[in-house]
Formats: structure tokens, sequence, C-alpha cells
């Protein structure tokens, strides 16, 4: 097992006793047989146990949701962080929305207008809080998951969050299920005020639990009106980098905001500079265009594991689409090609598009081993699994592929090359899809190194 898988386990381990740990609590309050002596018992049972583990999967989802270090060190990386965040904000939905099923049939079956009852503010404080909670924790998977969110909008939403599981945490505190066991209110009311904490801290402060260098902007390069080249310069230490990995940047500048954005990190590891490539995709990466040097920044990270380093091929096949070159070139510029055999497709619209083309094929001058491939989707069409197959020679077991670019595109290339008989395990990729609609990710059936989306 490596150390990155058993990092997960461990992490995964304490997510599973956490979750355990208030229903072991509630079982202890009471003799067990109390509570399975009739159907209605069994049916507030089932309703207290999903209810205390979908609070304390909620609140967990909270704590890993605030990218502190000690949480991100637990999971081996900010990708299987992420992945598990998604994964618990569903089980905590599923296990709520079992808690309002089961309440509602055991207050059926003392009658119907005591389970309507439930839905609306007769039923009292404590319980109609819950209700509110779980609709707003509905409304926001809901737009998490099916909408195409900017990055803007993806924020505030998980902002809303916070205030739902507020709301959620008085009702599970609130219920007399809870508060009829003393151990129980106590180990609820921590995990809730931790959860909240670091809600809190992720949302509207800044400090030492997340560290953050302080860079200027010593260089804007506009490529295009949509495209710009931004340098960054540190006062202290440069920073430690894979190439490929991302960072986190905010701007001090009123204009743009101050929310931290990821982008793919384009300058080598022993670059003077921190070199960035945005595309204007929402308001934020718009408002970017403006960017003036001089400009304060924040810098947080590094981040992910997309990177050849991570790969253990001296094959490899390097695939972007459009604005997915970046993390690609951090790679060509920091590679001894001679080491390897690559071959990078560059995919673009047209020639207008590929800006950075040009440095990719200087690389590609210097180390014959590496080999530049462009693509005009424009005159034709989508690049396929086969067609890079058929100019790089099959790659079933000897090649890596690593895949960066708009998510239809990376899905339908990690698809296609499973079908022709790529390992699923040879396929890697930098993932943009993680404010994607549910449906375009479950497409995705290959290995993921990374789980959020740089705008770059």
């Amino acid at each position: 097992m490596t150390a990155r898988a058993a990092a997960r386990v461990r992490a995964w381990l304490a997510v599973g006793a956490l979750l355990l740990a208030p229903v072991v609590l509630w079982a202890a309050a009471r003799p067990l047989d109390s509570r399975v002596a009739s159907a209605t018992a069994t049916l507030s049972s089932l309703a207290n146990i999903t209810a205390l583990m979908g609070t304390a999967a909620f609140a967990a989802n909270l704590i890993i949701g605030s990218r502190v270090r000690p949480v991100v060190r637990l999971f081996g990386g900010l990708e299987a962080m992420y992945a598990a965040h998604r994964r618990l904000g569903v089980a905590a939905f599923g296990l709520l929305v079992a808690h309002a099923v089961l309440a509602t049939g055991r207050a059926a079956a003392d009658s119907g207008q005591d389970a309507l009852a439930l839905f609306s503010p007769a039923s009292g404080w404590a319980v109609f809080t819950g209700t509110v909670a779980l609709a707003g924790m509905a409304a926001a998977l809901a737009a998490t998951l099916f909408a195409r969110l900017s990055h803007e909008t993806f924020v505030l939403v998980q902002r809303g969050l916070g205030l739902t599981f507020a709301l959620g945490a008085i009702h599970a505190l609130g219920v007399p299920g809870t508060r009829s066991s003393t151990p129980l209110l106590i180990f609820l009311g921590a995990v809730v005020a931790v959860a909240l904490t670091a809600f809190a801290y992720r949302s509207w402060r800044s400090g030492s639990l997340v560290r953050r260098r302080g860079y200027t902007v010593t260089g804007v390069n506009r490529l295009d009106g949509s495209v710009v080249e931004i340098r960054l310069e540190s006062a202290g230490p440069a920073m430690s980098f894979l190439p490929g990995q991302f960072i986190f940047v905010s701007f001090r500048a009123g204009s743009i905001g101050r929310e931290p954005h990821p982008f793919s990190i384009a300058s080598s590891p022993g670059a003077p500079t921190l070199d960035i490539v945005v595309k204007a995709l929402g308001d934020h990466t718009r408002a970017l265009m403006s960017l003036v040097p001089g400009t304060q920044a924040d810098v947080e990270g590094p981040y992910g594991a997309f990177s050849y380093l991570n790969v253990p091929h001296v094959r490899q096949i390097w695939i972007a689409g459009g604005i997915g070159v970046t993390p690609f070139l951090s790679m060509a510029r920091s590679i001894d090609a001679s080491a390897y055999e690559i071959d990078f497709y560059y995919c673009t619209e047209g020639p207008e598009h590929a800006h950075l083309l040009d440095e990719m094929l200087e690389i590609a001058d210097r180390d014959l081993r590496l080999r530049v491939i462009a693509v005009r989707t424009r005159s034709l069409g989508r690049i396929s699994a086969q067609d890079i197959i058929g100019v790089s020679r099959p790659i079933e077991h000897d090649a890596a592929v690593l895949i960066c670019g708009p998510p239809l595109m990376m899905d339908h290339l990690a698809a296609q090359f499973h079908e022709l008989g790529v390992p699923r395990d040879q396929v890697y990729f930098e993932d943009f899809s993680f404010l994607a609609p549910a449906a375009d990710r479950r497409r995705v059936t290959l290995r993921a190194t990374g789980r959020v989306r740089p705008h770059n």
C-alpha cells in the first residue's frame, strides 16, 4: 500500500469513528431492547441513528472543507481531501433525508396530521429548524451537483451551507433524543462547535492554519483579450512545488475581490518567479485582465499530484485542451526530456488560440525526445484516442496518458482509451470539472489526480 493510500485509509477510519461515536453514546443511554420494543420504537430509533450520523457527516464535511493543513495531511493530499468532501456531502444529505422519512413515518403511525405538522412551525422551533435546514441543504446540493456554477457562485453556495448546518445543529441539539443523554449532548455540541469554527475560519479569516505567502505582481502579459500571463515574485523564499501542481491565489485589489481562486502553475520549480496563465471564464478571471504590476497577492499551496514526476512510465502522452496547456508548460520547462519519450498533443480551435505553442516547440527543438503535435479542431475536428494511438503507436502497457482540458474532452478521451485497452491506472488527468454537473462527472472512470478546478 502506498503512503497516499494508507493516509486515505487512516482518514476514512477517523471519519467513520466520528460518525459512529454519537450512535454509540445514544445507544448507551438506554437499554437497547426498549429501543426496538415495537414498530414505532424501531422507527424512532432508526430516525435517531440517521439523524446523528447525518449531523456528524455534515460536521465532518465542513471540517474537511476548511482546507487547513492538518486535514490535508490526514488525507494525504488535497485531491483525496476534496474527494472525501464530495462523498461526505452526499452521504450527509442521504442520511438526513432518511431521517426525515423515518421521522415522518413514525409520526404518521400516530396520525397523518402529526406527520404533516413536522413540516410546519407548529412542530416547535427545535423540529422546524431541521426542516428548514434540510430544504436548504437540498437546494445547495442540487445547485452544486447539477448546475454549472461560476467559482464565485459556488463559493456563495458553500457559505450558505454553513448557515444551513447551524440551523440543523439547533435541531439536533434541541430535540429530546439528544438532550436526554448528557455525554451525547456534550460530544455533539463539541463536534458542532469545531465544525462551525472551521467553517468560519475558512470563509472569513486567514492565518497560521492555512499558510499563505506574500507575492507581488511583477509582470502582466496579455496574450489576447481573454488570456493573460501573470508573473509573481516572492519577497521571501521561493515556493517549492512539483511541475504540474496548482496554487490558490488572492489578489489585494478592490476590483478583483479577495476570495482565493485556484490556478495551475506555469513556471518551472527553478524559476525566479511564479507564473500563472489565466483565461477569462468568469467574473473573477475577467477582472484579472485589468491587473497591474505592483499588486500584492497571497499564495496558498502547492496542491495536486498531476505531474510527470508522479508517473512511473518513461513513455508519456500529454494531451492539452486550450488553456489546459498550463501544467504541461510547467512540466516542459523543467523536464529533462532525454530521460523520457513524450508526445504532447496541443488541441486548440485555431492558431490564434495556441498562445504557448511557440515556446513548447522551442523546448522540443532542444530536447528531441519531446514531440509536439498541434491539433486545430476547427479544421481537423476533435481528437480521439484512436487518432493519438495512430500517431504515437499503441500504448496499452508501456505508456502513461496525462490529460488536462475541458471536462467533456477528458471524459471522452478517458472512455476511449479504456475501450482501446489502456488500463485505467495509466490514465491521469487534472480535473477541471469540480463545478461540473454530476452527469458529466459520473462518466469519468479513470483515476483522478486533482479535484479542484483551476481557473487557468
